[in-house]
């Protein structure tokens, strides 16, 4: 994970520590699941880990203490249907020394991509979602009686902080449900934009819409693994999905949520729009 930007954003009281796209109910019953009291003073994110590329990149990490880590999607480069692989490349994750040591000290969140979804720019038909669902839980450590366990699809929320204090995080799940995408064999966009297409699927809207609407965080931190904002790359984004991406612009404008923060990861650059 070479080569990464740190920038970081100071506001009321919460810095963001971006390591981004580099290379290529809560329950607190595990050890590295956040402290729900805690009052978060900086927080960490990233995506796009290359398992199989020296990791020093958590020691760098590490030296900025985040309160937090989140993940935005390709934990692992797995791409495939094959459970039992995927299994081995989440395990070998989290025996590396550094992130071993890192996730000691450093709670986890976070929210999967394609690669480990298990299919490159896959959506909804991918035939081993479930499973996979459960391998991306088991890897965050997730209780095996939290809800997210026995819903479809990844997308939840936590809340942590105290009286004026509050940072909310949705997570959202731009995979479980995406409709499909048409490749594009006549310009240099990857694909052809679906105008009728949806990312998130009924269940998942309804959520965030009262996610949002009875949010009472100071910040709001809205996490998607493809870039919401962006409408000029020519790769995988909420923009080839016009109408859903103006639905969630829409939504926001509707319940107003203070300090709305977008996440996401998915490109190996850094961006600030």
């Amino acid at each position: 994970m070479n080569h990464c930007q740190n920038l970081v954003f100071k506001g009321l009281f919460l810095s963001i520590i971006l390591i981004s796209s580099c290379v290529t109910p809560l329950v607190q019953d595990s050890e590295n699941q956040p402290d729900t009291t805690t009052v978060l003073e900086a927080i960490a994110f990233g995506s796009c880990n290359k398992t199989s590329l020296p990791q020093n990149i958590w020691l760098s990490i590490e030296q900025t203490e985040p309160d937090l880590w989140v993940w935005l999607g390709d934990v692992i480069y797995a791409d495939t249907d094959d459970m039992d692989r995927m299994e081995e490349m989440y395990n070998n994750q989290k025996v590396v020394p550094e992130y071993a040591t890192f996730v000691k000290s450093t709670p986890i969140i976070g929210i999967w991509d394609d690669h480990d979804y298990g299919q490159n720019d896959g959506g909804k038909d991918f035939k081993a979602k479930e499973e996979s669902q459960q391998l991306f839980l088991d890897f965050l450590d997730i209780p095996k009686k939290a809800e997210v366990r026995n819903t479809e699809g990844i997308y939840q929320s936590y809340t942590i902080g105290q009286d004026d204090k509050i940072v909310k995080f949705i997570l959202l799940d731009t995979r479980y449900f995406r409709d499909d995408l048409e490749r594009n064999t006549t310009g240099s966009a990857r694909y052809n934009i679906n105008k009728t297409g949806d990312v998130l699927g009924e269940a998942q809207w309804k959520w965030l819409e009262n996610e949002l609407e009875n949010s009472t965080a100071t910040f709001n931190i809205i996490c998607s693994s493809i870039q919401i904002i962006p409408e000029e790359q020519l790769f995988e984004k909420w923009a080839n999905f016009p109408t859903a991406r103006q639905r969630f612009m829409d939504l926001i404008v509707k319940t107003q949520p203070a300090n709305p923060i977008l996440l996401s990861g998915d490109r190996h650059i850094s961006e600030v729009s």
